[in-house]
């Protein structure tokens, strides 16, 4: 009797289109990282495909689907390393020695520099008691 019925679906298919992860990753492939190299073609195509399958297993997970929780963690835990692999990833640019947002220096370079200053400027500023 249980044959005859159809699977019970806990949530609406999401709108792949819209999903935020996907719509950055469209976005990186469309102007990428100085440091991608063509072989990496590879492994974003693998990329989009486990967060496509991230942006479904979410919708299910959400709707209370156990499995599709247990499932997601796994996507997770592949979409992180991958996201590693391509340098997309704090660590991984500070292993790949690479700078995304090329500026004039860092915010901590910029306090040092400043403390800098005016430990300098107070020490000139001071005049030796004669």
């Amino acid at each position: 009797m249980h044959d005859l019925r159809d699977p019970t679906k806990l949530a609406e298919t999401p709108d792949l289109e819209a999903d935020p992860s996907l719509e950055l990753l469209r976005s990186l492939v469309a102007d990428p990282p100085s440091w991608w190299q063509p072989c990496d073609l590879i492994l974003l195509s693998i990329l989009r495909e486990s967060l496509e399958e991230r942006a479904r297993l979410r919708a299910e997970a959400m709707a209370g689907n156990l499995t599709a929780s247990k499932e997601l963690r796994a996507v997770d835990l592949e979409v992180s390393r991958m996201l590693d692999s391509l340098g997309l990833t704090p660590t991984s640019r500070k292993r790949l020695d690479v700078d995304p947002f090329p500026s004039e220096g860092s915010r901590l370079e910029s306090l040092r520099k400043r403390s800098s200053s005016r430990r300098l400027t107070a020490v000139e500023g001071r005049r030796r008691p004669e």
